[in-house]
């Protein structure tokens, strides 16, 4: 009867729900899930929409991998935050279209005055690229970013070379015979080719060099200062500035060889022209000079002159001869320097 009873008032709590009873009078658990809510992914991502960020996006779960589209692929909150396929960019302040590779960032576009290209060892200064030029840098600046600076490199430009000598006896004063040219002095060069004796530290410019006539060997640079009159067409007359290279050799006897180039003007041009001498001679002593001048097929005389100073050589010549049937008269100057 109590059985009864209770069976009763289960039936009447349940109202119209259904309720099977077993053959022991027990009511079985509700499996149903009663106001539970049922699992849904709606993307088909694998992932429950409470959990997903956006269950309409097969693309965008926790987990995914970040890529460049404008998703939020991997629900931390930021879309395209270190995307796998977001490229390198890096900054071109020089604007040399190299960028600092050492401040290289990733990201899905490139930033404002950001490219995709590095490579640059120096952003500050547009010259300096894998593209630039190598040139002769006291600083040592890597122009073309191989690592290599001036004379290391082997495509510097040598316009920017200078001209050594080497210093054999340490005084300072560099052998005029031999040179080499470069960014940088080689160990034991000077610049400069004014030692009389690379052999001897007391036989220099600053030292003296004695009775030796090297001190006067070298190339001179100058001018000519050569007047000639006509005797046969009245006395015409023209004053001529030319340039001359002389080259003393004490090892030829002492040998002075040159030239001279002279332009005359005027009416006299008509008959002599330009002309070039030959200055050819030797001299003996120290400081005297005596020998031939030729110029051109027109004066051949005995000039003498004298050398003054470290380096200069100073001469005259004078005399008369005939050219084309026309008698000359000439006086002349030469004042030289060496290179």
């Amino acid at each position: 009867m109590r059985t009864l009873l209770m069976l009763t008032a289960l039936m009447v709590a349940c109202g119209d729900k259904d309720v099977n009873i077993d053959e022991t009078g027990s009511i079985p658990a509700d499996d149903t899930g009663g106001n539970d809510t049922q699992s849904v992914d709606a993307d088909g991502d694998g992932v429950n929409a409470d959990e997903d960020c956006d269950d309409d996006n097969p693309d965008a779960f926790p987990g995914n991998t970040e890529v460049c589209d404008d998703v939020d692929n991997d629900c931390n909150g930021a879309v395209d935050d270190d995307a796998a396929d977001a490229g390198t960019y890096y900054p071109d302040l020089d604007g040399d279209g190299y960028g600092d590779e050492t401040n290289g960032t990733r990201a899905c576009a490139a930033p404002s005055g950001y490219i995709t290209l590095g490579a640059d060892c120096d952003d500050s200064d547009a010259a300096i690229n894998p593209d630039g030029t190598e040139v002769c840098d006291p600083n040592g600046a890597d122009e073309d970013c191989d690592g290599l600076v001036n004379d290391a490199d082997d495509s510097v430009s040598p316009d920017g070379y200078s001209t050594w000598h080497p210093d054999d006896d340490g005084d300072g004063y560099g052998d005029p015979s031999v040179q080499v040219a470069s960014c940088d002095a080689p160990g034991g060069y000077v610049d400069n080719a004014e030692d009389c004796d690379d052999t001897d530290a007391n036989a220099n410019p600053d030292a003296g060099c004695g009775s030796s006539s090297d001190a006067w060997n070298g190339t001179y640079n100058g001018t000519v200062d050569l007047a000639v009159v006509v005797t046969n067409l009245g006395n015409l007359s023209d004053n001529c500035v030319g340039t001359a290279t002389i080259v003393v050799d004490d090892a030829a006897s002492y040998q002075i060889d040159g030239t001279a180039t002279c332009s005359f003007q005027g009416l006299i041009a008509t008959y002599i022209g330009t002309q070039t001498a030959d200055i050819e001679g030797q001299f003996t002593g120290e400081s005297s000079a005596s020998g031939d001048v030729s110029v051109g097929t027109i004066i051949t005389q005995t000039f003498t002159g004298t050398f003054s100073g470290d380096a200069d050589f100073d001469g005259g010549f004078s005399g008369s001869t005939t050219y084309q049937g026309f008698n000359l008269n000439y006086t002349g100057q030469f004042e030289t320097t060496r290179q």
